[in-house]
């Protein structure tokens, strides 16, 4: 078992936080899709009392915290969500520029 580097902690299995958005467009067919992650261990003691369900166990090496450790700018700038999201967002106005 790999220990936390901050927090003595067994790092008991490596997780992954994963987000897959789809948009479909009826008028041709087409399909858009998206994915973020972000990855992490899987702590033995919860920390942290930001974020929601697993957060507190989910642990970022390069953060040295748990997700539910994180100020709401840092959970922002890496998540799985707004990660897909962003691309999502980006290949809709490609598409949109491509089609104008």
């Amino acid at each position: 078992m790999k220990q936390g580097e901050d927090t003595g902690q067994p790092l008991l299995s490596t997780a992954r936080f994963v987000c897959a958005l789809s948009l479909y467009d009826p008028s041709d067919g087409s399909e858009l899709t998206a994915e973020g992650t972000v990855e992490g261990w899987i702590t033995s003691e919860p920390a942290g009392a930001g974020g929601f369900g697993y957060d507190p166990l989910f642990y970022l090496p390069e953060y040295e915290k748990t997700m539910a450790e994180l100020t709401l700018e840092e959970k922002q700038k890496i998540s799985h969500r707004g990660t897909a999201l962003r691309l999502l967002t980006d290949k809709l106005a490609a598409k949109q520029g491509n089609n104008g």
